[in-house]
């Protein structure tokens, strides 16, 4: 696992090329091996447990700045599954030309799912 020079940045995959241009000083200083998976395995293994959620916020990126990362357009496509819908995005990071690489999504357990307690 990469621990970064940004103590707020952080990711079991290595760093990609657009992290260090869009994020100057958030490089990698340290390495320590760590034999779990990332993300979106996570999510995948606890996907039983999501009804028991009303509110989920995963910060996603448009652009790759990890290696293997999954991307925004998966990251949506999860929640659905699962019976929450977008809610809101928040915290938008952009690169040097405007262009949206990362975000905050705030999603909510929809309305007309029974949320188990």
């Amino acid at each position: 696992m990469p621990f970064l020079s940004w103590d707020e940045s952080s990711s079991l995959l290595g760093i990609g090329p657009l992290q260090d241009k869009c994020f100057p000083g958030t490089g990698e200083k340290a390495r320590v091996s760590v034999g779990e998976g990332c993300e979106r395995k996570a999510l995948r293994g606890c996907e039983d447990l999501l009804a028991l959620f009303e509110f989920a916020y995963a910060e996603c990126s448009f652009r790759e700045l990890y290696c293997r990362q999954a991307l925004a357009d998966e990251a949506l496509r999860f929640p659905d599954r699962s019976g929450f819908r977008l809610n809101g995005v928040y915290n938008v990071a952009c690169d040097t030309e405007g262009q949206s690489i990362q975000a905050d999504f705030f999603f909510r357990h929809s309305p007309g799912q029974k949320l188990e307690r």
